[in-house]
């Protein structure tokens, strides 16, 4: 260290910053080579976990189907039909049938191998042939659809009596020999043991007649209608060699490698890769081949792989039942990492080039700054000497440097000069002692009341301006004090106008009284009026009630009738079958009778009594068999019939339910007519409270007049008492004392006075719009006088005590951030939550800005912004990119965070969906979940304190997975993606930390482990419901819901419609967004409804009256109107995501202020809904404030809690209807209160949510004693 210290800065600055500098660099370049390394790394392994689960799900799916679709055919009666047709007419060949069929279906078949299915009918013109033709087109079909490898049927004997695909094992016995030891053999005797709709299986193995290619089977029995034995068994055979390639074809077979492994450790399938193993081989004992038999998933980072190289492997468990089997996804090292390698060497070439050129910049540097360093230096030490004349070098420079130079420029300066400034001290101060002295005399002079008295003589030119500044203030005055003297004779004049004023006030106000007396009596009479019409709707909307009751009834007869049509249809099917029976019996007694010719032919005359009795029975059967077909075509007339009846019985049904709905929707409007005659009744009872008011007041004015009388006469003997005391000073046109000042006497002439505008008594609506509440009310104070400003307060107080209450208790709000913050603590204080995190000024300005390092950011709270950015130019304001980076994990390309043209795509799918229409389809959904809600909710309503958020994302997840999906959460796959998406909700921060940094795009972006594995849980589970969905949808099954009408739109302008990642994507959101909406907003309502209890019951009355949980009335959600308001302003006061963000595509100008492409721009429904500018009362509770002229401007304006514009939430309908009935439906069952000390402190996750939850207490309503005829 001292030899350092000893060594000149010239060296020593040069050797420091360049061994700082390339320290720096290769830090900076090990660390960020490290984290990208990391992140290539977990990308590539969850690529692969992703490419494996796909596998796995495909293998789970295609074992399903084929389970699902064994059970339907078995079950269907023609399987039955086609297999006792095909036992029967075996028995009637008279050869062999093994060699006979084989001989004509596999010996002499043009087509071998699977080809061998297109023979149909060999033309032998035997009976077996004849039933092969009738069934063969439709087994091959069913072949083909299940890709199947082979389709059999057997006989209860074990003798199999079809295949599609003819084959060495044709009639063959698979109940004992070698064949029962085969794996369809095994499954046949498994299913003649089984019970209907139990499916058996047997592994994949090498099966003889099927050649190399191993083959699995699944067989279930086929029973006979009655019969408690199978009659014979259904089965089928996968294919090895098509299971390997259905798994390896998004794969690249040159470096990956798949294949399915039995508990044993053997290969179920063979392998992708040419030659490595078959299906059966034994695969050793490695790491995840021991893995994968013993089940346990896992991700094996280096392994040998069944190619003898290092590899990556991924085994999954695949749960397909009858099947014990894991998959083992390999991956060879060397390619999977090579991209870790390339940024290795790349990493070593940039340090290498950065830290040479960095030596060479820092030791120019250097350099530069130690030269003019040692110049400097030396002129130092000159103007230390005394040396004034020497040139200082330097000055021209713009840095430090050039301003040191200066600085000792301007110091030399100085020096010289200070000599000649204690010369020019005596005189400056002689000077100033006469200025002072004669501003003294003057000031005394203006003391005494003399205000005409300038100081003429000028002053030195440092003191002018003094002088000059004393006269135009004594001039100022003196015309002040005129207007004083002028506006004193003039009060008097105008309190004598006001008391005349106040007097005529008097008289009016008494004639105003009479009027308004009788124009209160007119309004009762009307009031009175409104009330019998209010009567009469009432007792309409009960008749309109018994109609639709009466209708409903009609309907209910009208089911029965197609009820009982349909059971004809089924005695009639019945009755076919039956003479299906006996053309068969007339059949085989022809058979019979042919035989009994023959034989009596072959007997001679001792045979011809018998050949007799044989032709009277052939005959016999013909006309049996004649009789049994006329009547065969009678049932199909019969069953014609029937069918024309039921269908008309149907339409009739539906005619009737079509009038229900109508009658329904009459009787909502008589409803609302009724409600709205009820509401124009009160509102005129109010306008009856008003006059009486009204009334009152006016006798106030009386009194007021008199007291503005007296005002008046005070008013004047103020005014004399101002006039004595301005009448001490000397005023223009008087002369001056010019014998006290010294001075030359003058005139003061009287100045011209100028007009003045009278007192401001109203505050425009411009300036309410820019000032807070309190702010208005000083300014109306203000304008006013005093006298007036206490009639006002007088007023107030006289309205306040005829009937004001105190406002209840303020819903609770985060504390804003009171003081400025670093960067640092800011970016602390936002990660924990972005509400408290932002100053106070924001719930009043109009726009702010912030400015960092890494990003600038404006915050829009006016309402013409907002307006631009959603509607007006939406595509110039995109999604931002650091929103979409920390969401896109798990939301992938949803509708959510895409832009541009893909957006467009999908809106224009998703959006018909989501059409008026389909609310009413799917509103008995939604029904079904509140009444499954209140019973979830009854076990718990005993009074402790219930954490409630838990509890409405579970009813709104239950929402999601009814319209979405028609099936409850009590589903196993909807319920694991509920507690998937809740724990996502705890998991994730509102934004990730790397998007606040100005990153390229290739840059990765980091997240928590715990984020990650939230993200592919949900998309796995997704992933799952949306291909089985689509599977549904390929076999024509699909139900009617959300999910089916997304997945089968097409984009009207590219015809394409959603693959099934494009709609996890798209779920993925509707689960996010659209359950946290609800979820969110329905919590924070029941809150304030146990903070505010008379509006509770005011809801609660309402839902007692709209509601039967019995009965599903759509009708119902057109009179929750305070239901439909609480939840609007819980919204308003909560909203589910507390602020948009969006991204400036080009430069703009907000407000006179420059905005920046690429700038931040962020839209706050938090603060806007709060805004004291804007709102009323901005952070009460007030569900009425949406029907004052106030609350509608701002619903219009500053009201998006679902966003607005094109990118408006297109599920916005649905909240509105989910979110009041689920409201309605649990306040009308329990009663909710709060738990002392437990206030809930609002923060933002991902959405507005309780720090802690929010914990009410809940116990039951007791219901009305008439409340079900109410609800009726």
């Amino acid at each position: 260290m001292k030899k350092t210290a000893r060594l000149p800065l010239a060296l020593k600055l040069p050797m420091t910053m360049v061994t700082l500098t390339a320290a720096f660099l290769i830090a900076a370049s090990a660390i960020v080579y490290k984290m990208a390394e990391a992140n290539i790394r977990q990308n590539a392994y969850f690529l692969y976990e992703t490419a494996a689960g796909a596998a796995q799900t495909a293998v789970e799916v295609r074992i399903s189907e084929v389970r699902k679709d064994l059970i339907r055919s078995a079950d269907q009666p023609s399987a039955f039909r086609a297999l006792n047709n095909f036992n029967r007419v075996i028995g009637m060949l008279e050869q062999d049938p093994n060699t006979y069929l084989q001989h004509h279906f596999v010996t002499s078949n043009p087509s071998k191998g699977l080809e061998s299915e297109k023979l149909t009918d060999p033309g032998d013109g035997s009976y077996y042939s004849q039933i092969h033709s009738t069934y063969h087109p439709t087994f091959k079909k069913a072949r083909a659809l299940g890709n199947y490898r082979n389709l059999y049927l057997f006989n209860e004997e074990g003798l199999m009596v079809y295949s599609v695909v003819k084959e060495a094992d044709f009639i063959t016995s698979f109940a004992s020999g070698a064949n029962a030891k085969t794996g369809l053999g095994q499954v046949f005797a498994a299913a003649m043991k089984a019970q209907p709709s139990q499916v058996v299986t047997a592994d994949f193995a090498a099966y003889g007649p099927s050649g190399e290619d191993a083959g699995a089977f699944l067989g279930v029995p086929v029973f006979k209608k009655g019969q408690d034995t199978p009659f014979g068994v259904l089965a089928v055979q996968l294919s090895a060699n098509q299971l390997a390639a259905t798994l390896g074809e998004n794969l690249d077979a040159g470096y990956q490698n798949i294949f399915l492994v039995s508990a044993d450790g053997a290969a179920r399938t063979p392998s992708v890769q040419d030659g490595l193993f078959a299906a059966g081989d034994a695969l050793g004992g490695a790491a995840h081949i021991a893995a994968a038999a013993e089940g346990t998933d896992g991700l094996h980072e280096t392994i040998t792989a069944t190619s003898g190289k290092e590899a990556i492997a991924v085994v999954r468990r695949v749960g397909a039942e009858g099947f014990d089997w894991s998959l083992v996804l390999e991956t060879e090292r060397d390619i999977a990492m090579a991209p870790v390698y390339e940024i290795h060497r790349t990493v070593l070439m940039v340090i290498a080039a950065a830290v040479a050129g960095a030596i060479l910049i820092s030791w120019f540097a250097a350099d530069r700054i130690t030269k003019p360093l040692v110049a400097l230096s030396a002129a130092t030490n000159a103007l230390a000497d005394g040396d004034y004349v020497s040139e200082i070098r330097g000055k021209k420079r713009g840095d430090e440097l050039g301003d040191l130079a200066r600085a000792m420029t301007s110091f030399r300066d100085k020096l010289k000069a200070a000599d000649d400034a204690k010369a020019r001290e005596g005189e400056a101060a002689r000077k100033t002692a006469e200025v002072v002295d004669r501003m003294s005399d003057a000031l005394a002079e203006l003391e005494r009341g003399n205000l005409a008295c300038e100081i003429h003589e000028p002053f030195t030119s440092r003191y002018e301006a003094l002088r000059e500044n004393f006269n135009r203030g004594l001039a100022n005055l003196r015309r002040s004090m005129g207007d004083v003297v002028d506006s004193a004779r003039n009060v008097g004049r105008y309190a004598d106008e006001q008391k005349a004023s106040a007097a005529d006030m008097a008289g009016r106000t008494e004639s105003q009284a009479s009027t308004l007396e009788e124009t209160a009596t007119a309004i009762q009479d009307l009031t009175k009026g409104v009330r019998n019409t209010a009567d009469s709707a009432a007792k309409v909307d009960q008749t309109m009630q018994g109609t639709r009751e009466e209708a409903e009834r009609s309907n209910g007869i009208v089911t029965s009738a197609v009820q009982a049509m349909d059971e004809i249809q089924t005695a009639s099917n019945e009755i076919s079958q039956i003479i299906n029976m006996i053309d068969d019996i007339a059949f085989q007694t022809n058979l019979l009778a042919l035989n009994a010719g023959v034989e009596a032919a072959r007997a001679g005359s001792a045979g011809a009594g018998f050949a007799v009795v044989a032709s009277e029975v052939r005959a016999l059967a013909q006309r049996a068999s004649t009789a049994a077909g006329q009547i065969k075509e009678l049932t199909s007339a019969s069953e014609e019939h029937v069918a024309n009846g039921v269908s008309m019985v149907g339409r009739a049904g539906e005619a009737l339910s079509s009038i229900i709905e109508q009658v329904t929707e009459v009787s909502g409007l008589v409803s609302e007519i009724a409600d709205g005659v009820q509401a124009q009744s009160s509102g005129l009872e109010n306008i009856n409270e008003a006059m009486a008011r009204l009334d009152m007041v006016t006798q106030q004015n009386t009194a007021m007049a008199e007291e503005a009388a007296a005002a008046s006469q005070l008013l004047q003997d103020e005014a004399q008492s101002l006039s004595g005391i301005v009448s001490r000073f000397q005023l223009p046109g008087s002369p001056c004392r010019p014998a006290a000042w010294g001075l030359n006497p003058v005139t003061c002439a009287a100045p011209e006075a100028p007009a003045r505008p009278g007192p401001r008594l109203a505050v425009s609506l411009s300036q309410r719009k820019d000032r807070p509440p309190q702010q208005l009310e000083v300014a109306a104070h203000q304008a006013g006088s005093g006298t007036g400003c206490r009639h006002i307060r007088r007023g107030r107080k006289n309205m306040l005590d005829q009937g004001a209450r105190p406002a209840p208790a303020v819903p609770p709000k985060p504390a804003p951030r009171r003081r400025k913050v670093t960067l640092w603590t800011y970016f602390r204080l936002f990660r924990r939550d972005i509400l408290s995190a932002q100053p106070a000024h924001l719930y009043r300005a109009w726009m702010a800005e912030m400015r960092t390092p890494f990003f600038r950011s404006c915050l829009c709270n006016d309402p013409e912004l907002v307006d631009l950015v959603l509607k007006q130019r939406p595509r110039d304001f995109p999604k931002s990119e650091r929103i979409r980076t920390g969401l896109k994990p798990l939301l992938g390309e949803s509708v959510f965070i895409t832009n541009g043209a893909l957006w467009e795509h999908q809106r224009r799918i998703i959006d018909p969906a989501f059409e008026g229409g389909r609310l009413r389809q799917v509103f008995p959904a939604m029904w079904d979940s509140g009444v499954a809600a209140v019973e979830r909710l009854r076990p718990l309503a005993d009074g402790r304190a219930v954490e409630i958020e838990a509890q409405t994302s579970h009813a709104a997840m239950d929402v999601i997975f009814r319209t979405l999906f028609s099936v409850p959460i009590v589903d196993e796959t909807a319920s694991a993606a509920g507690e998937a998406v809740r724990a996502r909700q705890r998991a994730q921060p509102l934004v990730n930390a790397g998007a606040l940094l100005p990153l390229p795009k290739w840059f990765p972006r980091f997240h928590s482990r715990r984020a990650r594995q939230t993200a592919r849980t949900i998309r796995s589970l997704i992933g799952q419901l949306t291909a089985a969905r689509a599977a549904e949808i390929a076999a024509g099954r699909a139900p009617d819901d959300l999910a089916t009408k997304i997945m089968t739109t097409p984009d009207p302008e590219t015809g394409e419609v959603f693959d099934t990642e494009e709609m996890a994507d798209q779920v993925a959101i509707f689960f996010l967004a659209g359950h946290e909406t609800s979820a969110a907003a329905l919590a924070w309502s029941l809150y304030l409804l146990a903070l505010y209890p008379a509006w509770q019951e005011r809801v609660a009355a309402e839902a007692e009256a709209a509601i039967d949980p019995a009965k599903i009335y759509f009708s119902a959600l057109s009179k929750l109107r305070d239901s439909r308001a609480v939840f609007r302003e819980a919204m308003r006061l909560y909203p589910p995501v507390p602020m948009y963000v969006r991204e400036a595509a080009r430069h703009e100008r907000f407000r006179g202020r420059k905005v920046k492409k690429g700038a931040q721009v962020i839209l706050s429904p938090w603060h806007l809904h709060r805004h004291e500018r804007l709102w009323e009362n901005p952070d009460g509770f007030d569900p009425d404030r949406f029907s004052t002229p106030n609350g509608k401007d701002c619903l219009r304006s500053a009201y998006i809690p679902f966003s607005a514009g094109p990118r408006v939430c297109p599920g916005s309908a649905f909240a509105m209807a989910e979110g009041p009935l689920l409201l309605s439906m649990l306040v009308r069952a329990y009663r909710f209160e709060r738990v002392e000390g437990r206030d809930p402190v609002p923060e933002a996750q991902l959405t507005v949510r309780a720090r802690d939850g929010i914990h009410l207490r809940l116990t039951p309503r007791q219901p009305a004693p008439h409340s079900q005829d109410t609800a009726r």
